[in-house]
């Protein structure tokens, strides 16, 4: 042993060897730690995309059915003390008048509840309402609770509540697919509203156009019936709007209508000139305005299916909404969302 050096112990020195492991280990556990703690943080905070892909008639007739039940206990309970009669709410859709299932309808948007008590997404409630007018058509009511006129105050309502759910600075985690609208009878040739309501549908899709005033802007002039080269070289039919080419400041080709050859009941063309021969012939001649109001005599036999009135500024707003939940247009949806 050399003089003056420090005498240690076989214990000391296995200690002092361990001492770099275990500072080692100390830090590993410590990421590991952090590790998990991000993870848990990230799993809270991301919520994962929801899409449905389609239509559930059966559940929305049955959530309709449970909010009633619920709705008419709460009346009953609270009219005890009174003397008044009770006008309980009806679980039968089908026996109720347009205007009880306006008023209803209104309230059930409000109210109903899933089964852990919290309020729906306003998705999931359009998904509950576009399941009701299934069952609706389904059983031969030609009622439209989204068009018709004795549905107003549910539209508004309905409108409401996706105005007050927005939230600009988050990107919504629940969409429909375009099917579902087309399931629904909300998209097509079925009435001279949901013919409308298309055009307005493939305006936002194609062309791009998501404010009010850009739909009120557009005339027929703006929109021109085109023929190019598909990618086979086969001719083809497009819309194009000269209106979306300069809002936009983009290439034109971006902001086309295809023509759909293999459903030509889901084509923007043969739906766009559907449109012109409804119109009055003062329409066409003048290339006014684009969106035209629905004459509310007229049936789907007549020759002409809308008046000389431009469609107001409220319905252009509440349409627009309604498509702001569309997995298909979800890059623009925020734009879509318009207090009336």
């Amino acid at each position: 042993k050399a003089s003056g050096e420090p005498s240690c112990t076989k214990r000391e020195k296995r200690a002092a060897s361990e001492e770099p492991n275990a500072d080692l280990s100390s830090k590993k556990l410590r990421a590991s730690e952090d590790e998990m703690e991000t993870s848990e943080t990230s799993l809270v905070t991301e919520e994962p995309v929801r899409i449905h892909e389609s239509l559930d008639p059966a559940a929305a007739v049955n959530a309709w059915q449970d909010w009633v039940q619920t709705k008419n206990a709460e009346l009953e309970r609270s009219s005890l003390s009174g003397k008044r009669q009770l006008k309980l709410f009806k679980t039968n859709l089908l026996g109720m008048t347009p205007e009880e299932l306006n008023y209803a309808l209104c309230l059930f948007i409000k109210e109903v509840r899933q089964h852990d008590g919290t309020a729906p997404s306003p998705c999931r409630i359009y998904l509950q309402c576009l399941g009701i007018q299934q069952y609706l058509h389904e059983q031969g009511r030609q009622d439209n609770i989204f068009a018709d006129p004795q549905y107003e105050m549910f539209t508004g309502c309905f409108h409401n509540i996706f105005c007050q759910a927005h939230d600009p600075s988050r990107d919504s985690q629940e969409h429909i697919r375009e099917e579902v609208l087309w399931q629904a009878r909300q998209l097509g040739d079925h009435s001279p509203v949901v013919l409308l309501n298309t055009l307005m549908y493939f305006n936002v899709k194609y062309f791009r156009l998501h404010t009010v005033d850009q739909h009120l802007q557009l005339t027929l002039a703006d929109v021109t019936e085109e023929e190019q080269e598909d990618s086979k070289g086969q001719p083809m039919k497009i819309l194009r709007s000269t209106a979306a080419c300069q809002e936009q400041q983009s290439e034109p080709t971006c902001f086309d209508q295809p023509q759909n050859l293999d459903n030509p009941h889901r084509c923007p063309v043969k739906l766009y000139q559907l449109y012109l021969s409804k119109c009055p012939d003062t329409v066409k001649s003048q290339q006014g305005t684009y969106y035209m109001l629905p004459d509310r005599t007229c049936n789907t036999e007549a020759a002409v299916w809308y008046s000389r009135s431009p469609l107001g500024k409220d319905t252009i707003s509440r349409m627009l909404t309604r498509f702001s939940v569309v997995e298909e247009v979800k890059d623009i949806s925020s734009k879509l969302i318009c207090p009336a």
